[in-house]
C-alpha cells in the first residue's frame, strides 16, 4: 500500500488590467514519504473536468471556485 501524501494546488491568476483575475496555470505539488513532485499545468478549460478523476464533483467545483480567488488548495482526503 502507498503512504499518505499531500497534494496542493496553488493558482496563478493573471495580473494585468485585461483579463485580470483570468486563472492562467494551476501548478501542483505532491509530498509525503520524502518525496516531492511539482508541476504546473496551464489553463486550457478543462480543469473541472481533469479533476473529476480523482475528486467528486462538488470537491472539484470547490476547488476551482478557490484557486480563481487566489487561493493555494490542499486536496481533501488525500492527507
Amino acid at each position: 500500500m502507498a503512504g499518505t501524501f499531500a497534494l496542493i494546488a496553488i493558482p496563478r491568476l493573471r495580473s494585468e488590467s485585461e483579463g485580470k483575475g483570468y486563472l492562467e496555470s494551476v501548478t501542483f505539488i505532491a509530498t509525503g514519504g520524502g518525496y516531492t513532485r511539482q508541476w504546473s499545468i496551464p489553463n486550457t478549460g478543462t480543469y473541472t473536468k481533469d479533476l473529476l478523476k480523482i475528486v467528486p464533483l462538488g470537491n472539484a467545483q470547490s476547488i476551482i471556485d478557490s484557486l480563481r480567488r487566489d487561493e493555494t488548495v490542499l486536496f481533501p482526503g488525500i492527507v
